[in-house]
């Protein structure tokens, strides 16, 4: 026996068959399978695909000679409508001349707005880019001297990541120069070099092998003593842990493994 996909009368299955069958428009339709299309369905369908068909070949048909047209061409002659239907109308009397020069003005001035506007678009895009640049360029030079002196010092590589994870807020660039900021808990207008003095004896587990672990953990504000930023160690749950706990932090670690709080995994 095989079952129709509509049926006039249920009384005409077997009654294992009829919880199969739904009641619509005065039959009943298959409805065994979930997500199944009906033929209504698929008529539907293609009646609504016949309709969108229909309105793309009106909206080809009526614009059919635009086609081969240069749209700026086009703009160029709607710019100059004014102009010609003023000098149609006759220009004998002083405001229709006054008409006829303002019609061409504005003929002259529409394309050079459109242009202005899009170089302002332009120009404003830049400056962003430029913006973005120069604090990037400002980040790796301040990096760039704090890691010099850590090697100086000779302290493990281990630390670089703690030392970084806050030298964008404690350092700025004056003149050239990269020095602590006022206000950000250590003496400021002071190099990296000085700073690391007086830094290293409140921090003695940068100095040997006791950074690591449950104490490097306890620093960076990660139980699993990483930065769930970087590209060894992502990890999605352990970055919203950190962030609940200090947002400030949270940025800090994603600015130092090259990404950001939303950013893309690192490569």
């Amino acid at each position: 026996m095989k079952l129709q996909s509509t049926i006039e009368d249920i009384n005409t299955l077997d009654e294992p068959f009829r919880d199969l069958y739904v009641l619509r428009d005065g039959k009943y339709h298959f409805d065994g399978v979930d997500g199944i299309k009906t033929q209504a369905d698929i008529d539907r369908l293609q009646s609504s695909l016949s309709k969108e068909r229909n309105a793309h070949k009106e909206i080809r048909d009526k614009f059919a000679p635009l086609i081969d047209q240069d749209p700026s061409e086009i703009l160029a002659m709607l710019d100059k409508f004014p102009e010609l239907e003023a000098a149609a109308q006759g220009a004998s009397d002083p405001e229709k001349i006054q008409a006829l020069v303002d019609a061409k003005l504005n003929a002259i001035k529409a394309p050079l707005e459109r242009e202005l506007n899009t170089t302002k678009k332009t120009k404003a895009e830049l400056e962003m880019q430029l913006q973005q640049l120069t604090q990037e360029k400002l980040s790796r030079s301040i990096h760039d001297s704090v890691i010099k002196e850590v090697r100086k010092a000779k302290l493990p590589i281990e630390v670089d990541e703690d030392v970084l994870l806050n030298a964008d807020r404690i350092f700025e660039v004056i003149d050239g120069q990269v020095q602590t900021k006022d206000g950000v808990g250590v003496t400021p207008g002071i190099d990296p070099a000085s700073w690391l003095a007086e830094i290293l004896p409140r921090k003695p587990h940068w100095r040997g092998p006791s950074f690591g672990g449950g104490a490097r953990g306890s620093q960076g504000g990660s139980s699993f003593g990483t930065n769930p930023w970087t590209a060894k160690d992502w990890n999605k749950t352990e970055q919203g842990r950190v962030y609940r706990e200090d947002p400030q932090k949270a940025e800090q670690m994603a600015k130092s493994a090259g990404t950001t709080l939303s950013g893309a995994k690192p490569k």
